[in-house]
């Protein structure tokens, strides 16, 4: 694993009216790194995943993003994938369309992707085994299959950060192993960085190479295999 920073945390604190979320958080996340991210609901994990991904102000402290060559960048991939009950799935979606939206961007949802995006699609579509299943609707999938398809929508992109909120939640236990199959495979096989909130702490210190306690702060937890 890489030691170069990727992200880089410093005295970070949220408040939220009167209410402090975060207080002094310190991190640092490098590149190809494996975090898990453990806490009591409430202690401010999910409002940590918002101030990476720039969707909530921070009341003090900084975020760096760092390029490979150490500079300092605003323009960072990440993919996210959100908690599983963020989804309306009833919406009239196909699997294709979930995972052109991590393409467009600034495009909006009437945006259009050029032929080589278009490809990028299709490459993840195969790669994350969604081939029989492009044009059918969220709707009809089972829960890890629509859990399969977010992924895909979050790695289109090829970020150098990927972010997930809780993925194993609402979803069988069969999908669930799938689920940390998929992300340790990308993890061996890709430079990717992984950021896991789960309280699922039993899979969580098989797979992580980090993992770190969040309750208004962070300390770092030993893994015990």
């Amino acid at each position: 694993m890489s030691n170069k920073p990727l992200i880089e945390i410093n005295n970070l604190s949220v408040n939220y009216g009167q209410t402090v979320a975060l207080q002094n958080v310190s991190l640092t996340i490098a590149e190809h790194d494996y975090i898990g991210v453990i806490g009591p609901n409430g202690g401010g994990k999910t409002t940590l995943v918002k101030a990476i991904l720039g969707l909530t102000e921070p009341t003090q402290g900084t975020i760096t993003y760092r390029l490979p060559d150490g500079s300092e960048t605003h323009d960072m991939k990440i993919g996210y994938l959100p908690q599983y009950l963020a989804f309306d799935f009833r919406f009239p979606i196909t699997v294709r369309e979930v995972v052109s939206a991590g393409l467009l961007g600034g495009k909006g949802l009437t945006g259009h992707l050029n032929r080589d995006e278009r490809q990028q699609v299709s490459n993840i579509i195969k790669r994350m085994d969604l081939d029989q299943l492009a044009e059918r609707s969220l709707a009809e999938l089972s829960g890890g299959q629509r859990q399969h398809a977010l992924m895909a929508r979050a790695l289109v992109g090829e970020p150098r950060l990927l972010i997930l909120d809780e993925p194993t939640t609402y979803i069988d236990p069969d999908s669930q192993q799938q689920m940390y199959t998929m992300l340790r495979n990308l993890w061996d096989h890709s430079d990717c960085a992984i950021l896991l909130v789960t309280h699922d702490v039993s899979a969580i210190r098989q797979q992580a190479r980090r993992i770190i306690h969040v309750n208004r702060n962070i300390t770092e937890q030993p893994i015990l295999l």
